[in-house]
């Protein structure tokens, strides 16, 4: 019985850590074409802190903490950049990996932010 109750708990164990790795393999990175097709015209947001818009044309705009920002966005091999207008405009490149509405923007291998891909 005790060997058993040991079998049992060790593959539940087993099980909820594979589930653990096929969570994390669900994300697939996006190369240029998926970009465009999934992130064009859309909204990537945390759900109530900050909003990314990524319009057509390479217009994108943010809401953070209830503050607009604007600027442009465009791809670069595969990854994305944002270039926020402000004084001194800045631009940042990440990736853009998807698992079926959840996105992370991430660099060099180091998730940035964990968000949700919504319709405009």
């Amino acid at each position: 019985m005790k060997r058993l109750l040991v079998h049992i708990i060790a593959t539940l164990c087993c099980a909820h850590a594979g589930g653990i790795a096929n969570a994390a393999d669900a994300f697939k990175r996006l190369d240029a074409a998926a970009i465009r097709m999934h992130i064009a015209g859309k909204v990537i947001t945390d759900g109530s802190h900050w909003s990314d818009r990524f319009a057509a044309r390479g217009v994108f705009d943010a809401m953070e903490l209830g503050q607009h920002k604007s600027g442009n966005w465009r791809i670069d091999g595969n990854d994305m950049c944002v270039t926020r207008k402000s004084r001194k405009p800045v631009e940042d490149g990440f990736e853009i990996w998807l698992a079926e509405e959840r996105i992370e923007y991430r660099r060099d291998g180091v998730i940035l932010t964990t968000a949700y891909l919504r319709k405009e």
